[in-house]
């Protein structure tokens, strides 16, 4: 997320979808900025395309967790079903 301040002292809030080169942003809202000297707030990330494994395991795990705690349980209902 981005803040945007230009010369009338009006913040924005709005976020940059891609760089076009430089002093050229795309912002993912409509802002209308009129080639004014504008002061752009924000963090700058190189790598804010790249993947946290760590995080993706963790995530993979808990959720095949949860897929076999659910295949369980219809297990037993299904047993329970065949023995009436």
């Amino acid at each position: 997320m981005f803040l945007i301040l230009n010369q009338n002292g009006v913040v924005l809030e709005t976020e940059i979808i891609e760089i076009l080169g430089e002093n050229k942003y795309k912002f993912k809202d409509e802002i209308d900025i009129n080639k004014t000297n504008i002061f752009i707030y924000g963090t700058f990330q190189e790598d804010f395309k790249t993947i946290d494994y760590k995080s993706l395991y963790a995530i993979n795990l808990q959720a095949t967790k949860d897929l076999y705690k659910i295949i369980q349980d219809l297990q037993n209902r299904l047993s329970i079903l065949e023995n009436k």
